[in-house]
């Protein structure tokens, strides 16, 4: 008698929705990795990525480095009061702060 061979399934299959995107995500890490140490070996030691390094490093390649969700900077912005106004603004600020227990505000 002839035995028949079970049909094999790959394994991303059986896996689930949420399987499947981790081990798509470990794919893409995996690839981020070989780009990043084709572009920088010296930072590569032991198979793993020599820590710190340079912020533009970590933009070019988030997931890589954890950093899915970077915020930018605060940005600055110019002051359209004269020195006077200014001062006069800090000492408004000033009151409101140590006297609003008292005043009753936010």
């Amino acid at each position: 008698m002839v035995e028949k061979k079970k049909a094999r399934t790959r394994p991303e299959q059986v896996l689930s929705a949420a399987e499947r995107e981790r081990l798509e995500e470990k794919r893409l890490i995996k690839g981020q990795f070989i780009i990043f140490s084709n572009n920088y070996p010296e930072l590569i030691e032991k198979n793993s990525i020599k820590y710190p390094i340079e912020d533009t490093l970590i933009r070019k390649l988030p997931e890589l480095h954890g950093a899915t969700n970077i915020v930018q900077k605060p940005q600055m912005h110019p002051i359209l009061l004269d020195a006077e106004d200014f001062e006069r603004l800090l000492h408004i600020w000033e009151f409101c702060n140590n006297f609003a227990d008292y005043l009753q505000t936010s």
